[in-house]
């Protein structure tokens, strides 16, 4: 759902793209586990913005530190994920516009997201999107990314998803 409250609707991501985001998904909650309280969420992980913002999207991947758990309302348990996540994941699909996708990732910086992932593995490309930065940078099929100062000491390999 956009800011304004319209439905935007999306097909299904298909196999290719679901079976990269569970590999990038898995290597980052084995991270989370061992750098204490936080939670990763995949696709059907809806995250619903304040007010006055209506937007509500799901990456394919996300990261929530135990700090913005934190402020999370108390009913977030059985809901929509009520808060920004730190990080996020989008994965090109195959009939994906990429400027589209490269406005839903500036979407997700300018609610509040500090790192994200735009990988387009029809490309063999990956956006890397920073909230202290306006464009984002472009790396050729990078056979790791790393979390940066959002995650730190999380490196997420890539080869097998350019396979």
């Amino acid at each position: 759902m956009t800011d304004e409250g319209w439905l935007e609707i999306m097909p299904g991501t298909g196999r290719r793209n679901s079976r990269n985001a569970i590999w990038i998904a898995a290597q980052i909650l084995v991270w989370g586990d061992a750098h204490g309280e936080s939670e990763v969420h995949g696709a059907d992980g809806m995250v619903r913005f304040p007010p006055p913002s209506r937007a509500m999207m799901a990456p394919d991947v996300s990261w929530v530190s135990k700090e913005r758990l934190a402020e999370a309302p108390e009913s977030h348990e059985t809901s929509l994920i009520l808060v920004c996540p730190d990080f996020v994941v989008e994965l090109r699909s195959e009939n994906d516009d990429i400027e589209a996708q490269q406005g839903k990732m500036k979407r997700w910086i300018d609610h509040g997201v500090r790192l994200g992932w735009l990988i387009d593995v029809y490309h063999g490309q990956a956006w890397i999107y920073r909230s202290e930065q306006d464009e984002p940078e472009m790396r050729e099929r990078p056979a790791h990314l790393e979390g940066e100062r959002v995650l730190p000491g999380l490196i997420v390999h890539l080869e097998r998803i350019w396979e």
